[in-house]
């Protein structure tokens, strides 16, 4: 919504053109998502192991996150294809918007985890995120790339906070018995 009141009609379309080819690996994260929640749920509900299953779940949808975001960026021709020449503009953002709905899996994933568990302390760190990737995006919109940039530091950054929340209740000492 806002790249496309900040930039020009063209920019705007390129912008949503990369975006939905981006799109791929956000869905394909929200598959492993969809699935490891009853799992974890009910490991849990029962008071049993379930980490192992959070972990390979991230380990899953990073693969196919880095594996898609390098395919796009090292032959973006192929992703382009079927749309022909007309598409040619989206090159460029091609990759940083499979990070970006990389990204966003990873904090769909971890969401998921916590929404699994019964909690909800991933609202305050997703809140935030919000409120500041709209601000920087109203400050920072002088193209898409630079709409992007905001958009990928944001969502770093939110994935980087969620990560550290599991990371402490997975390692924290008389937590980890359900390693």
């Amino acid at each position: 919504m806002l790249s496309k009141h900040y930039l020009s009609a063209e920019a705007a379309g390129i912008y949503a053109a990369a975006s939905v080819l981006g799109r791929v690996v956000y869905f394909l994260g929200l598959t492993i998502s969809q699935v490891m929640f009853p799992e974890v749920a009910t490991l849990h509900a029962k008071d049993e192991p379930h980490y192992h299953v959070v972990d390979l779940s991230l380990a899953l949808l990073a693969a196919v996150a880095v594996g898609l975001t390098i395919v796009y960026a090292l032959v973006p021709g192929i992703v382009l294809l079927p749309y022909g020449a007309a598409f040619n503009p989206v090159r460029p953002y091609l990759w940083p918007f499979a990070l970006a709905l990389g990204l966003l899996a990873i904090v769909n994933l971890f969401t998921t985890y916590l929404l699994s568990i019964g909690s909800a302390r991933f609202a305050v760190p997703l809140i935030g995120a919000c409120a500041i990737e709209t601000a920087l995006i109203t400050i920072f919109h002088g193209s898409a790339a630079q709409i992007l940039e905001m958009v990928l530091l944001t969502v770093g950054a939110l994935a980087a906070s969620l990560g550290a929340m599991y990371a402490f209740e997975r390692l924290l000492p008389g937590r980890g018995r359900h390693a």
